[in-house]
C-alpha cells in the first residue's frame, strides 16, 4: 500500500506544474490533507469546467470542475489532499489525490487537470511549450513515460523527448 500523500510534496508538485504552465496571474493554491467523507466548496468562489472545444479568444472561464484520483463522483471523497487552484475571476479547480494512488500517477493527475483550467483561462495558450521540437505550435501532454509523469509531444511517436513534469 503507497504511504499518505504528503500534503508539503503535493504542494511543491502543484507550485512546480502552475510555474510550468506559465504562473497564471492571480492565482492562489490551496493543498490541505482531507479526511474520508469531507467535501468543501472554497466559499465565494466560482468553479471552473473545462469547454468541450478549445476556447475562442476572448471567451469566459467556465462552470464547475472537480476531479480526483479514484474519482468519488456520486460519493463520499476518500482521505488523502485535496487540491484548490482559484483564479482571479473567481473560477477554480480542484483535484483530489486519494491516498492510494502512486506518487507519479498523482503527478500526472494534478498536471491533466491543472492544464486544463490553465489553458482554459489563458484562453489556450500552448503551455507548457512542447519539448519534442522548437516551432511545435501545441502544448506538451502529461502521460507516464517509464513510469515517470512527463510532458510529451502529443504527435510524435514513443522515442521522442520529454521533460518530466516534477
Amino acid at each position: 500500500m503507497n504511504p499518505e500523500p504528503n500534503p508539503a510534496e503535493v504542494r511543491d508538485w502543484a507550485q512546480t506544474v502552475l510555474r510550468q504552465l506559465g504562473d497564471p496571474l492571480g492565482c492562489t493554491l490551496s493543498v490541505r490533507p482531507q479526511q474520508s467523507g469531507t467535501s468543501e466548496v472554497p466559499s465565494r468562489a466560482r468553479p471552473f469546467a473545462p469547454l468541450p472545444h478549445p476556447p475562442e479568444s476572448g471567451s469566459g472561464s467556465g462552470s464547475g470542475s472537480e476531479s480526483g484520483a479514484g474519482d468519488d463522483a456520486g460519493g463520499e471523497a476518500a482521505a488523502g489532499v485535496l487540491v484548490t487552484v482559484t483564479f482571479a475571476d473567481g473560477a477554480y479547480v480542484r483535484v483530489r489525490l486519494g491516498g492510494s494512488l502512486p506518487a507519479q500517477e498523482a503527478v500526472l493527475k494534478l498536471a491533466e487537470k491543472l492544464q486544463t483550467a490553465v489553458l482554459e483561462q489563458c484562453g489556450g495558450a500552448a503551455v507548457p511549450p512542447c519539448p519534442a521540437a522548437p516551432g511545435h505550435r501545441h502544448p506538451a501532454l502529461p502521460r507516464l513515460v517509464s513510469g515517470t509523469a512527463s510532458w510529451t509531444c502529443p504527435s510524435a511517436g514513443p522515442d521522442a523527448r520529454t521533460r518530466p513534469v516534477v
